[in-house]
């Protein structure tokens, strides 16, 4: 069969939105870099391979998702096959590919009980974009099928190409959800989503229940395990040693738990920082000098309180299931 051709689209709010950076920009600010909400974490070669180590590091658990995912797909096949039986047209479109490892999985399983005729995949990062078209490329998952690649925010869903005239199931993955502002996320998904599209999406979840309380040691030392080790050090500082003259044997790293950035009830913030930073832009050659430094942050959900909180939002939850500290959710756009 004939590879069907691959196409790349750089989104215009890429570099024309209100919230865009130039490459300047970025190597001229740390206050521009550095972001908690990643937004340039994946950016460029060194942050990018920094990702994919990360990925493969056993400390931080990116193969457990994985392994959720997989035993969470029979009842969204099934779910899914219901709402599109063959030979009903159905596109993926992945949210973050990441490493392409999720996309691969399920592109391999979903295609022996549906009707997928494209795969599509958005993230901000053109590198990353590139490494998991390659991968799921030469893993055959996708073969026969077209690809398009979009390099573009999340936040400016508004401006991207317009959808094929199949049905989607969106696919955000590897803990995405736990990096952005959720409330705003799913708002501009339901807007953007077609009437009947679903969204399978996974969460970090915590044992520790509605959280109405402050945390112990013992909890949070629970929270921080599998961000607390030289891997993801070095990707939360990827940003800093991309525009600085600092690496990550410079600083010292601290990991703090709180509620102050999620929006959903029950969930945790773990937010990584550094202390100790001395150095200067690479750049400009300007001092940099920071007692302390906010590097990045992700969420950890109640199961109970987020289904909840799905349920409620403008999506329609369809499925939710628990593997180990993995929630995985299948929604519907109410149209």
């Amino acid at each position: 069969m004939a590879e069907m051709p691959t196409l790349f689209i750089v989104a215009e709010s890429r570099y024309l939105s209100a919230g865009s950076a130039s490459p300047l920009d970025v190597c001229s600010s740390l206050d521009v870099a550095v972001r908690t909400d990643l937004r340039h974490h994946f950016s460029g070669p060194l942050c990018a391979s920094y990702w994919v180590h990360l990925c493969r590091c056993l400390d931080y658990g990116h193969d457990r998702i994985v392994g959720a995912i997989e035993s969470a797909l029979p009842a969204v096949a099934t779910a899914m096959r219901n709402r599109f039986p063959p030979p009903t047209p159905l596109a993926v479109l992945s949210l973050g590919p990441g490493d392409g490892e999720v996309d691969v999985r399920l592109l391999e399983r979903l295609r022996l009980l549906l009707d997928v005729s494209a795969y599509r995949c958005v993230d901000f990062s053109f590198e990353l974009l590139e490494f998991a078209v390659r991968r799921i490329r030469t893993s055959g998952a996708a073969a026969g099928l077209p690809i398009t690649a979009v390099c573009a925010d999340f936040g400016e869903m508004d401006s991207w190409p317009p959808p094929g005239g199949e049905a989607s199931l969106w696919l955000l993955t590897g803990y995405t959800l736990g990096n952005l502002n959720e409330r705003l996320l799913l708002a501009n998904l339901a807007r953007r989503m077609q009437p009947g599209d679903c969204l399978l999406l996974d969460a970090h979840l915590h044992p520790f229940g509605r959280l109405g309380r402050d945390f112990s040691e013992d909890e949070r030392r629970v929270l921080v395990r599998g961000y607390d080790n030289p891997t993801t050090n070095r990707f939360a500082f990827g940003p800093v040693e991309t525009v600085t003259t600092a690496s990550p044997e410079h600083v010292t790293f601290v990991q703090t738990v709180g509620r102050l950035l999620t929006t959903v009830p029950g969930g945790v913030n773990v937010v990584i920082g550094c202390e100790g930073l001395d150095a200067r832009m690479r750049l400009t050659g300007q001092p940099v000098r920071h007692a302390y430094l906010d590097l990045c942050a992700t969420t950890l959900y109640d199961f109970d309180a987020l289904s909840e909180w799905l349920d409620a939002s403008p999506l329609e939850l369809l499925l939710a299931s628990r593997h180990g500290e993995t929630g995985v959710f299948l929604l519907q756009n109410r149209g």
